[in-house]
């Protein structure tokens, strides 16, 4: 999977597109994945790049994940670099002051006899879908909606990513971009369906693709944005009983710098076929992983095709839009609730 990994990697601080002047979009309202699950065990502390800032995430000895900004409100030490968890609490490594997990202070350091004024200041934090989710909202903008729970058996998902020179609402534009799908992946359009509800975009496609020397590859697929940040995608399987998940995050992590986390996985009814149904939990949990790993490959297979274009592609605003596009336009408009402090709008858009 060329131009992708499973681990975390930091590479230039800015898309060379916009390093003498300031990027077009700024960073949009949502949740954003951190980090997969998998990524924080209790009791450790891991620092990610979060719109331009450090997040620190740790999870309490009985399992509970919090995100916080790094900086001790004390004498600034950050907690990313030497903070420990203590039971449900984060410890500063330079006074000792202990933090609980709404960011007060809930015990001082040692030779200390009193409590800091201010606390940690937290991030809203929820852990669905194998992955660790933190909102990002200007301006004090607070959570308005909660990360669905949309993959049940989260404890199997898989995941890549991959560090790209573009902006969280570039990449979201593929899934109503049309025309790229047929030009540059090459697939047939058959059915595409949309419809824009509120901080969310559903759409429903059946495409083709030839793959030589095999026939033609039919590919049915139903896709739910949840705002820019969190993608859903349902794959339906031909094998009675398999259920395909996909899950996408673009988090802005600098100017026109986004890691693009995608994941994958796969679920196979015990009782489903007569092959299925005879073989031992262990087979087909195997299976399971063999089918999400090969979904991933093709997965990035695909976008490694997006990625030079992604990487150095300027924003284009106003478009110049050609029959064929797809909704390009009523797309921009429903992302701009996401620049807002007033994200509480009416905001449905229908193309017309």
């Amino acid at each position: 999977m060329r131009n992708w990994h499973i681990g975390a990697r930091w590479g230039e601080s800015m898309s060379p597109n916009y390093l003498n002047e300031s990027p077009p979009l700024p960073y949009p309202d949502g949740w954003f994945m951190i980090a997969p699950s998998s990524e924080v065990k209790a009791g450790q502390v891991v620092t990610r790049k979060f719109a331009s800032e450090d997040a620190v995430i740790y999870r309490t000895q009985s399992g509970y994940v919090r995100a916080i900004r790094p900086y001790c409100p004390h004498l600034g030490a950050h907690l990313g670099y030497g903070g420990r968890v203590n039971g449900e609490c984060i410890v500063c490594p330079f006074h000792g002051f202990s933090f609980a997990m709404d960011g007060s202070v809930s015990r001082p350091g040692i030779g200390y006899d009193g409590h800091l004024t201010k606390g940690l200041t937290t991030l809203p934090v929820k852990e669905v879908n194998g992955g660790i989710w933190a909102w990002h909202g200007r301006a004090g903008v607070q959570p308005l909606w909660d990360p669905p729970s949309v993959i049940g058996n989260s404890d199997r998902i898989h995941f890549i990513r991959s560090e790209i020179h573009s902006h969280p609402q570039e990449l979201a534009e593929n899934f109503v971009d049309l025309g790229h799908v047929i030009n540059l992946h090459g697939y047939t359009q058959k059915e595409v369906e949309l419809r824009f509800d509120d901080h969310k975009i559903e759409l429903s496609v059946e495409i083709e693709r030839a793959i030589p020397p095999f026939r033609a590859v039919n590919v049915k697929a139903r896709a739910t944005l949840h705002g820019i940040g969190m993608w859903h995608l349902q794959f339906f399987a031909p094998i009675r009983g398999v259920e395909i998940n996909v899950i996408g995050s673009p988090r802005p992590i600098g100017p026109w710098r986004t890691e693009l986390f995608i994941g994958a996985s796969t679920n196979i009814e015990e009782e489903s076929g007569k092959l299925l149904g005879i073989l031992p939990k262990g087979a087909i949990r195997l299976m399971a992983d063999i089918i999400s790993w090969a979904n991933l490959y093709g997965i990035a297979r695909d976008l490694n095709a997006d990625l030079p274009i992604w990487n150095s592609k300027r924003y284009s605003a106003p478009p110049r839009l050609a029959k064929g596009d797809g909704p390009i336009g009523p797309y921009r408009k429903w992302a701009h609730q996401f620049y807002s402090s007033e994200l509480n709008q009416e905001s449905r858009f229908r193309e017309t």
